[in-house]
């Protein structure tokens, strides 16, 4: 693609990426369900070559104009890497879709953003996350070879997710780590065709509440975690009264919110948040795991000259002239 030259584009305090480089800022952290994501929710570099570049050369030199008439062209693209001392260079991925079954095609691209799925009988967890690969695997591409390109050496998956701790349309952003159980490569062209889509199912954890066998998505664990510490008046629907007295330990205890903490004292403060749906849907547009780059050319880091073109304007000179 051609280089980016003339690139000045207008300054705005947030329009940064993590390395302090250029990125446009385009989304608006206060609408998590906007098209867009704010740099302070996806600060790391696009991996799109010719976005990649031209974020780079931002407010640099691109042309010097001699006093012969004649002028030196200057264009520079991304630098990128491979490791980080002795980590090879990763990066995030978007997911696009949930599954439950990775052997059912039509499950895999649903494009589904459920972690779990509730019924009278017992919860389904969808653990099964699908991503598309930076580039097309060839069919004939073993999961070693695959591993090798995007999961070596990781035991534990890094996750970020968009999360709807409330079960209400609330969402914040949930990260942490989950143990890997199997992982593959998907087509979603007719048999035989390359390799387009990755995805990795994660190992179900206990749901963590006292003497309780039952297993859960990692993820929602985490929501679950998150929204008792951090959001407790949302999940619980608690109201910090202004003046705290008799009257309003009286209320309470006697209102409906009593009776839903003996619930939860039964069900467990995980169990309680599992049945009102609190960690079960995602956006999967800013949802991500990290994963190595597998070209092993991370974009990043800052810039470099691509080329240099040095020009008489000799053309220029003799129009000039009248010759």
């Amino acid at each position: 693609c051609a280089l980016p030259i003339y690139f000045n584009p207008e300054y705005g305090l947030k329009n940064h990426d993590r390395w302090g480089n250029y990125k446009q800022n385009k989304g608006n952290i206060l609408n998590a369900q906007s098209d867009n994501m704010a740099n302070s929710d996806f600060p790391y570099v696009e991996q799109t070559k010719s976005e990649a570049d031209l974020n780079a050369t931002a407010w640099t030199l691109s042309k010097i104009n001699l006093p012969s008439g004649g002028s030196i062209k200057i264009y520079c693209e991304s630098d990128d890497y491979a490791y980080v001392q002795n980590k090879k260079a990763m990066q995030m991925f978007t997911i696009t879709g949930i599954a439950n079954d990775e052997n059912n095609n039509n499950d895999v691209f649903a494009g589904k953003s459920e972690l779990f799925q509730p019924n009278f009988v017992s919860t389904t967890n969808n653990r099964v996350l699908v991503f598309k690969l930076q580039d097309n695997l060839s069919s004939s591409t073993t999961l070693e070879q695959f591993k090798n390109k995007y999961l070596d050496g990781i035991d534990e998956l890094y996750f970020k997710f968009l999360v709807d701790i409330t079960g209400k349309g609330h969402y914040e952003y949930i990260s942490g780590y989950a143990e890997i159980d199997t992982f593959g490569m998907k087509s979603s062209g007719s048999a035989g065709a390359d390799y387009n889509y990755g995805w990795i199912k994660l190992k179900e954890v206990n749901q963590g509440d006292v003497e309780s066998t039952v297993n859960v998505n990692p993820i929602s664990k985490a929501a679950w975690h998150f929204a008792r510490a951090n959001a407790p008046q949302m999940v619980y629907n608690h109201k910090y009264p202004e003046s705290p007295g008799i009257q309003e330990f009286i209320t309470k205890i006697t209102d409906a919110l009593f009776i839903k903490s003996l619930k939860q004292t039964f069900q467990g403060p995980n169990g309680y948040l599992k049945n009102r749906d609190c960690g079960k849907d995602v956006i999967n547009s800013k949802s991500f795991v990290r994963l190595l780059n597998p070209n092993r050319k991370k974009l990043g880091g800052g810039l470099r000259v691509n080329k240099i073109e040095m020009s008489d304007e000799c053309d220029a000179m003799n129009s000039a002239s009248g010759n």
